[in-house]
């Protein structure tokens, strides 16, 4: 059950050879050996109540240490096909069997429920984001939050001042750097009916109230706002990344979004490369190494349904031009896209996403940046029971790495039954 990302960019396409030469990180930052060291990866485990014909996937996951982590997602139940949110642990290098999330009261019967972002401060303390529907045909975003190893009953969002009365909410994306520490975005409809970049603190182990962060100068009144992912070198230190709009559906371009000391910036839009077509690119995600340096990772058309990696470079607090990602694990791919970034102080970054050897199949992989190159692209092994590669239709939509190398990375698969499944991958 692949998410459905409003710009529908995980799409191939062969497209021209830009490269990210000019873009330079750091000599000082070493080449992940994780980059290339992936096991083959599990299916997660779905609660009893899953409807294993229908499936679910991995869309968000954290890591405090080497083996303890945890993940998030979406899967359909047996009952009327419901479609609620999971979370899943692992716990010294074991992942256990996912539990659903017990919902804020008033959601709906069939919630359409999901996780779409996990963050894990401390060993057996993590916190997951997402969204769901209420009894009054409301998307709401959720705050779930594991403590020594239990998980709580989600509580909902408090949204902006302005927002409309409906408070149509959701979150996608949540960053932390101690325990009651965390930073998560997501977007809303104000009182005007626009959709608007939200972000919301938790100081001392208290969620604030969500505040806008404002789209880059000359958006439209209704820029359609939607930030999916966010870092944070330290408390009140972050930076989001996403994309609005510019012009009729799908004509995206994507932005991101620092906060300093506790404030948010208006939000910057990031050049596409050059040869983009004008059908709407995204920033998927964004990882920092140290303040005013990241990298954004994401994809962008190239024509009509094809589509291509794309990654930026924040340099002293400046960013460059996004550029074209063309290093992969075959050496004929038709197209490809990043939908997630992970970068560590002295250790790397790593990227996940997908790449299609052909147009109408797609695969999971990774590829590691350092010192200004792309390199140790790596397919990801699929778990026992999955169908062909000729057939296949799997990617990574998450990938938390920690300190000493060790990465985990999650998703889905498509299995011999033609089951969309979640997948959990780690080194």
């Amino acid at each position: 059950m692949p998410r459905l990302r409003p710009l529908m960019l995980a799409c191939g396409g062969a497209t021209s050879a830009l490269v990210l030469s000019a873009m330079v990180v750091p000599t000082a930052l070493a080449l992940p050996a994780s980059s290339s060291g992936l096991r083959r990866a599990v299916e997660v485990t779905l609660p009893a109540s899953a409807d294993l014909a229908i499936g679910g996937s991995v869309y968000g996951i954290g890591c405090a240490a080497a083996g303890d982590c945890a993940a998030g997602g979406g899967y359909t139940t047996t009952t009327d096909a419901d479609e609620e949110a999971f979370v899943v642990s692992q716990v010294r290098g074991a992942w256990k069997p996912a539990v659903e999330v017990r919902l804020p009261s008033g959601a709906a019967s069939d919630p359409g429920a999901e996780v779409n972002g996990v963050a894990c401060p401390a060993t057996g303390d993590c916190v997951a984001v997402g969204a769901y529907e209420t009894t009054s045909h409301v998307d709401m975003g959720f705050i779930v939050t594991e403590s020594h190893g239990r998980w709580a009953r989600a509580t909902n969002v408090s949204v902006p001042k302005h927002a409309a009365a409906s408070a149509l909410s959701q979150l996608n994306a949540v960053a932390c750097t101690a325990r009651g520490s965390c930073e998560a975005v997501g977007d809303y409809l104000d009182s005007s009916s626009h959709g608007q970049a939200m972000a919301i603190s938790e100081v001392a182990g208290r969620w604030r109230r969500a505040t806008m962060i404002r789209m880059p100068r000359g958006a439209l009144a209704n820029p359609d706002a939607f930030p999916v992912s966010v870092t944070c070198v330290k408390a009140g230190d972050c930076m989001t990344a996403g994309s609005y709009e510019v012009g009729p559906y799908p004509d995206y371009v994507p932005m991101v979004a620092t906060q300093t000391r506790g404030r948010w910036l208006r939000a910057v839009a990031i050049r596409e490369p050059k040869g983009a077509a004008p059908d709407g690119a995204a920033m998927n995600s964004v990882a920092c190494w140290s303040a005013g340096h990241c990298i954004g990772a994401g994809s962008y058309p190239v024509a009509a349904n094809v589509g291509w990696p794309m990654a930026a470079i924040q340099s002293r607090s400046r960013w460059g031009r996004a550029a074209q990602e063309t290093l992969f694990p075959a050496r004929h791919v038709v197209g490809g896209y990043f939908d997630a970034i992970s970068c560590r102080p002295a250790s790397g970054c790593v990227a996940a996403g997908g790449y299609q050897p052909t147009s109408t199949t797609f695969l999971p992989f990774t590829v590691a940046y350092a010192s200004g190159r792309w390199r140790h692209a790596t397919a990801v092994k699929l778990p026992s029971g999955a169908a062909s590669a000729g057939v296949q239709d799997s990617g990574l939509y998450a990938i938390s790495c920690v300190r000493d190398g060790f990465c985990a990375v999650g998703g889905y698969y498509h299995d011999r039954a033609g089951v969309y499944l979640p997948m959990v991958a780690t080194t």
